[in-house]
């Protein structure tokens, strides 16, 4: 963690890859600081610590010290780190730093060459939504164990059936049944640093078996389907709810036979769901979809529903 090259009468050389970054108040007062450089030297493993080094180095030798920081998410000590005691006593010692331009450039999220850990490509992640394994119907998600994960990412809805009057011509097909919606979770995350917990999982199942005030996409295909399975947005409890009642039960059997869903895990699904709306026809998406045809009818449908649920009584719960 302390030194990341050495190098003690031209004989040995030790390269240790460490977190590029050096604290403030150490890069303020290091003008020969270098990026570590990769592991190199059978000996490399077996560095010493910070102390055993600088006393080994005094009077001659090279050493190139790595990164003070500590890695992210953590917090940092006010206490100077140990790499830049250390940094300090080589200093003390004599010992001279490499040079910068020995260790070759710091990588940038800019350049072509960084990729960042734990990411896919985005174009494996949207085949697989656009070419899926599998296409699952609803008694598949909804047994025990259910298939889908408990984790991040976005799942895309295909359907049998066309739900309403959308024109689907230039909507994505597969299996003859075109994709007409994308969903996430979780959310992304809010201005204010707030987090939702929600998981695949938890949004997929939902989706099918929950009610219109918990699911934008039950109360979307509610509302295109309220004539042809005789269904009605009402208010229900305490009034401040929304649901199409008895009605979801006959919503969930449309979607028993007529809507498929298929997913793909991303840790931040929220700009893979972007990508597809913004370049995909989705027309039952209304967030970021604004230049959908459909957009201004699913719209007034759904202003239409929740006025006519305003002025009608209020149901029991």
């Amino acid at each position: 963690m302390l030194l990341s090259a050495i190098e003690v009468g031209g004989s040995d050389e030790f390269r240790i890859l460490r977190w590029p970054r050096l604290s403030r108040r150490a890069r303020r007062h290091d003008e020969n600081f270098a990026t570590p450089s990769p592991l190199v030297g059978d000996q490399a493993a077996a560095a010493p610590d910070a102390l055993s080094l600088s006393r080994a180095c005094q009077g001659s030798g090279v050493v190139q010290l790595g990164s003070m920081g500590a890695p992210p998410g953590r917090t940092r000590s006010r206490r100077p780190g140990r790499g830049t005691q250390a940094r300090r006593a080589a200093v003390r010692a004599g010992i001279s730093l490499v040079s910068p331009a020995t260790c070759g450039p710091r990588l940038r999220r800019s350049d072509p060459q960084f990729t960042r850990p734990g990411r896919h490509h985005v174009g494996v992640l949207v085949e697989q939504l656009l070419s899926p394994a599998k296409l699952w119907q609803r008694a598949e998600i909804l047994a025990r164990p259910s298939p889908v994960p408990k984790g991040p990412g976005v799942y895309a809805w295909y359907f049998a059936s066309v739900p309403g009057p959308i024109e689907v011509g230039g909507c994505h097909t597969y299996t003859a049944m075109p994709m007409l919606y994308v969903g996430i979770a979780p959310k992304k995350p809010y201005a204010d640093g707030r987090r939702s917990t929600a998981t695949l999982h938890q949004r997929v199942r939902y989706h099918y078996r929950g009610n219109a005030e918990g699911s934008t996409l039950r109360l979307t295909l509610g509302c295109l389907l309220a004539e042809q399975l005789g269904i009605e947005l009402r208010r229900v409890g305490s009034g401040t709810r929304r649901t199409f009642s008895h009605g979801e039960q006959k919503l969930s059997e449309w979607m028993s036979a007529n809507a498929f869903v298929c997913w793909v895990e991303d840790a931040e699904p929220w700009s893979l769901e972007e990508q597809l709306i913004s370049r995909f026809d989705v027309p039952l998406n209304l967030d970021q979809n604004t230049r959908n045809a459909f957009h201004p009818e699913l719209t007034a449908a759904r202003k239409a529903a929740k006025q006519r649920a305003a002025a009608l009584p209020i149901l029991p719960k």
